[in-house]
């Protein structure tokens, strides 16, 4: 090794501020020195020049490192160990980044500082604008049975130093690795290491542990918290916290199998209530050859060899197309994705330089200060040059403007409008704060060293951390766009229950706004001419609907109803619901497809999250064969409080402000109903086609940016309206809805159509009969029968059936088939009477039923 390459690298090392040492000469990777207090304070500069100079009393030097962590400034390398590149592994993940949207953080490491070892791993290193977490095993796989032990290894294919952590770099060769070999600088340097967010940092770990091979300890419960085949796009839910949305996880969560499958000659063959669909190859005309829908990312598993597709291998819609159309590059596949519309990047924002202060708009004082318990009689004294004293600085100079939210672990800036939520990291708020940090004095020389520090990423961070806890900025996720009865706008403050509009406030600390201003002057006639070709001359429903929108725009949640748009296509339920959305703004959102429906495994948590401080939410079309998830339906109509989380983040409770409807062409199936369900639903029927004259493309997008401010004063005015007389549900909406619940209720259909009812006990059918027909008329109608005990339940409490028992079986009394077996005495009355018998009543005749109008009382 040439001493003076090493003494150089060295010293760069050095000045980008990294704790370098020398690496032991006898192949254990080991720090040649030691090395407990270098992790905690670098050596001078001039120790690191003399022992990388050769002197006559000192061994020349082979390798050297550095110490991650704090110590250089946060550093943190991640390995790939070479049997992971031999395995491909490496190219992979490149693909995979590219496919989940990480393809320009996995380039700006790999160019930074990359080198390649002895044994043909990677080492990429960086920067982390927080805390570096300690060394850590990312991914692994069982390795080959020791021959001295006879148990089984473990492999390493990826981990990371750290906190503490040591990492031997180029050019370090000879004695320095058992092979004798050198580390090998293959992109960048000490002076292009990059910085990343702890996020960013975060989804490069996550990059690495989808290619952990170990067996997970709840395999046999639960899905893998990581997809373990190439063939995923990405494993995420698709619905990042700060909006964003990779064109992989938009089309999983927009496209359908039948959209994949169905055109390439497969058919589709049944979907079991477990919500799995089995599918048949084509050229096959019998059997089964794959299914969909066995675990939550609705995976497609294929069983035979003899498909476009590799046998036992799961592939999500993403990487289904991947496979088909791009021959498995997911790169590919994602950027013809994002050129048809998939996928929604949500870019980081920052202020021009300089930083505007606070504007004056505000008119504002610091957050209100609960005080918990009785403070200490201290004087309170701190360092002008710390962290604490730069906190200080940041909330006297800026402290009208920010807030941050420690649910949410983000800060907020009030931009004039609006409370708006910053990136991970700070954003605007880092942004003051690299303002305060400019105006520090340098005075003599302390203060010029502790104006750099301060002015270093590490510096601002510690800065924001500090203020972070001040009780003066802190503000709880609650107290945020809390006043139901208002609706932030560009133009102000709109007050729902009179339609006032009042100016900006940053005291009523609202996050979010509408796209537009409202404008009751302005000409609603495009819009009523839309709604007319919806709805024909039906102005009741139209002012129905008008009521509950406004109903929907409010964080009100005491009526708790579901809306449902029901009807065929081309009936204008689409355009109606995505004109509103795009008007309310940051109020509006859509949920995941099948948000309502039951499914295989459990929903994300962060799915629930998205909910908070929303109002208006549409959830998609659903399929055909779906069905209502009832429980959940329950649970998210009733206005009570609910608890989430976000991604990487603690649990959290917040109030409902959010109003759920539901768009579809078909209606799906409701197992157990009841009136806590059905007096949620309003099922709202699109019967009216549009004529095909009359359609226009992109009418909704004509609307919101045309027409906007006189759809929001119409929506605004509904609101009024529904706080002066309710909703007033109309003769249309409640037909509907009470068919629909009809047309669910096969026991209610089946007594009607095929049995007799009787006030006499003497009136019996043997219980397996009565089974039997129910099951049999269930299967001619299409239907999914109840299980036995639930048919006795709804036989004894809405038709007053009784139950007996002889020696050959059990029976119920008071009804018996309007068709009976006369081979068989135990089915037929007692008494054999006519239907037109004294005392034989049908089911509307008899007393003590409880079915009332669908909104008669008690609704």
């Amino acid at each position: 090794m040439d001493d003076n390459q090493l003494l150089t690298t060295a010293l760069r090392l050095w000045d980008a501020g990294l704790c370098v040492l020398p690496a032991a000469p006898d192949g254990s990777k080991r720090p040649g020195v030691p090395w407990k207090a270098y992790q905690q304070e670098r050596p001078t500069r001039e120790q690191v020049q003399k022992w990388f100079t050769a002197w006559p009393t000192q061994e020349l030097q082979h390798g050297l490192g550095v110490v991650t962590g704090a110590v250089s400034g946060d550093l943190e390398m991640l390995e790939l160990e070479g049997r992971a590149v031999a395995d491909g592994i490496g190219v992979e993940m490149t693909q995979l980044a590219e496919a989940s949207g990480l393809g320009d953080l996995w380039r700006r490491v790999m160019t930074g500082y990359l080198e390649t070892t002895p044994s043909g791993g990677v080492h990429l290193l960086y920067k982390v604008d927080g805390p570096v977490a300690k060394n850590t095993k990312l991914a692994r796989r069982p390795g080959p049975v020791d021959e001295a032990t006879g148990r089984p290894t473990i492999e390493v294919l990826a981990e990371t130093r750290g906190e503490g952590g040591w990492v031997v770099l180029a050019p370090s060769s000879g004695p320095t690795h058992p092979s004798g070999k050198p580390w090998v600088l293959a992109a960048g340097g000490p002076a292009t290491i990059p910085t990343i967010s702890a996020e960013e940092r975060d989804s490069l770990h996550h990059l690495a542990t989808v290619f952990d091979r170990m067996p997970h300890p709840s395999e046999q419960t639960a899905a893998a918290a990581a997809p373990s085949s190439p063939l995923f796009s990405q494993p995420a839910s698709g619905f990042d916290d700060d909006g964003s949305v990779s064109p992989g996880d938009d089309y999983n969560a927009k496209s359908t199998w039948d959209e994949i499958l169905v055109p390439r000659g497969w058919t589709k063959l049944w979907t079991d209530t477990a919500g799995v669909t089995y599918w048949r190859r084509p050229g096959k005309k019998q059997g089964i050859s794959a299914t969909t829908g066995r675990n939550d990312g609705d995976n497609l598993y294929v069983w035979t060899t003899s498909t476009e597709f590799e046998s036992e291998r799961p592939y999500d819609r993403f990487g289904a197309v991947a496979h088909l159309e791009y021959g498995g590059d997911h790169s590919a596949a994602a950027k013809a994705l994002q050129a048809r519309g998939y996928g929604v990047r949500v870019e980081p924002t920052r202020p021009a330089s300089p930083a505007p202060g606070p504007g004056p708009v505000v008119d504002g004082n610091l957050a209100t200060v609960h005080q918990l318990a009785p403070r200490l009689q201290v004087v309170e004294k701190t360092y002008a040059q710390s962290d604490d004293g730069g906190a200080l600085d940041l909330i006297e100079q800026f402290g009208t403007v920010i807030r941050y939210v420690p649910e949410r672990g983000r800060w907020i800036a009030w931009d004039g409008t609006r409370w708006a939520f910053q990136p991970a990291g700070g954003g605007l708020v880092r942004e003051y704060g690299k303002q305060v940090a400019r105006g520090l004095p340098e005075d003599d020389k302390a203060a010029v060293s502790w104006k750099k520090k301060a002015l270093s990423a590490q510096g601002t961070t510690n800065m924001l951390l500090q203020a972070s806890t001040d009780v003066r900025v802190v503000v709880r996720f609650d107290d945020l766009d809390a006043h139901p009865m208002e609706l932030n706008t560009p133009a102000g403050v709109v007050n729902l229950e009179t339609g006032e509009l009042g100016p900006a406030d940053p005291a009523r600390l609202h996050t979010k706004v509408t796209t537009c201003s409202p404008d009751p002057d302005a000409d609603p006639g495009r819009w009523h001419e839309f709604l007319a070709d919806t709805f024909g001359q039906d102005t009741e429903l139209v002012a129905y609907l008008q009521r509950l929108v406004g109903y929907s725009a409010t964080g009100s949640v005491a009526k708790h109803v579901l809306p449902f748009a029901v009807g065929s296509g081309g009936n204008g339920k689409g355009v109606f619901l995505e004109s509103l959305i795009g008007v309310l703004g940051d109020y509006a959102t859509t949920a995941p497809s099948g948000f309502l429906m039951a499914k295989n495994g459990t929903q994300h948590e962060t799915e629930i999250a998205r909910l908070a401080g929303m109002r208006m939410v549409v959830c998609s079309e659903v399929d055909e064969d779906a069905r209502f998830d009832e429980t959940k339906v329950k649970q998210l109509t009733g206005g009570d409080s609910l608890t989430a989380r976000f991604m990487r983040q603690d649990h959290f409770t917040f109030q409902a402000t959010h109003h759920l409807w539901l768009m579809g062409n078909h209606r799906p199936a409701v197992r157990s109903g009841g009136r806590s369900f059905w007096r949620r639903l309003r099922l709202i029927p699109f019967d009216h086609e549009v004529e095909p004259e009359k359609m226009v493309d992109d009418l909704q997008g004509i609307l919101v940016r045309e027409h906007g401010p006189a759809l929001l004063a119409w929506i605004i005015q509904g609101a009024a309206q529904y706080v002066a007389g309710g909703l007033a549900e109309p003769s249309t909406v409640l037909a509907a809805t009470s068919d629909y619940e009809a047309d669910q209720d096969t026991v209610q259909r089946f007594v009607t159509e095929c049995c007799h009812l009787a006030s006499s006990d003497q009136v019996q059918i043997q219980g397996t009969k009565l089974r039997e027909a129910y099951e049999r008329w269930c299967f001619s109608e299409g239907e999914s029968p109840v299980s036995a005990k639930r048919l006795t339940m709804e036989l004894s409490r809405r038709f007053n059936v009784g139950q007996t028992r002889n020696s050959r079986a059990r029976s119920y009394t008071g009804i018996t088939l309007l068709t009976v077996d006369d081979s068989d005495p135990s089915s037929a009355p007692a008494s054999a009477p006519h239907l037109s018998q004294p005392g034989m009543s049908h089911r509307d005749d008899r007393p003590g039923s409880d079915d009332q109008p669908y909104g008669g009382p008690g609704w």
